[in-house]
């Protein structure tokens, strides 16, 4: 059988967090190279791309969800629906209020949504990391990536490209480790 053919080099990454992170950004500046010409509120968008990692080829479908407290619903609905083998869960380095509410929304509405899916913790908008604002530490980033499980964290900046292909990347290396864990059976 050709392995290249089956369904398991489709993989489902799903973005969340609060609104103004950068997410659409920093999906839109992976997909098409550019930036966006201004902030427009998503509900839920996907994108498609093609990603190739370890000399294997994985079609990548990007869900894009809604950061605003108005969309709690269709944030639910877009979660079961994307079936996510891998949630993208953003804050802003410099934005306290972003990172605290990964563990109070945001790893909750992940985990009910899906208990299987791996975790990615990203830190968007890493070009402000060394402004007169205040950021948030690699220490108290670690310590989340501890508490909420998350298999990897990763920064990126939108506006300057950097680290972006790495969020990606890892989002799918880490996918396909957990689907492959996740697909072996012993029959005994």
């Amino acid at each position: 059988m050709d392995k290249s053919k089956t369904k398991d080099d489709v993989i489902r990454l799903t973005v969340v967090g609060d609104g103004t992170v950068g997410k659409t950004f920093m999906l839109v500046r992976y997909v098409t190279n550019k930036l966006p010409l201004g902030y427009e509120p998503t509900i839920f968008e996907t994108h498609n791309c093609t990603i190739n990692l370890n000399e294997k080829r994985y079609n990548v479908i990007l869900s894009d969800t809604s950061g605003q407290e108005y969309s709690d619903r269709m944030r639910s609905f877009s979660y079961s629906f994307a079936l996510s083998n891998c949630f993208l869960i953003c804050f802003a380095v410099d934005s306290r209020t972003s990172f605290e509410n990964i563990s109070h929304v945001w790893i909750k509405d992940v985990k009910k949504a899906n208990r299987k899916a791996s975790i990615v913790l990203v830190g968007t908008k890493s070009d402000l990391r060394n402004t007169p604002n205040e950021t948030i530490s690699k220490e108290e980033i670690l310590k989340l990536v501890k508490e909420i499980k998350a298999h990897s964290y990763v920064e990126c900046s939108a506006y300057t490209k950097d680290g972006i292909d790495n969020v990606f990347n890892e989002a799918v290396r880490v996918a396909a480790k957990n689907m492959d864990k996740n697909s072996k059976c012993v029959i005994s």
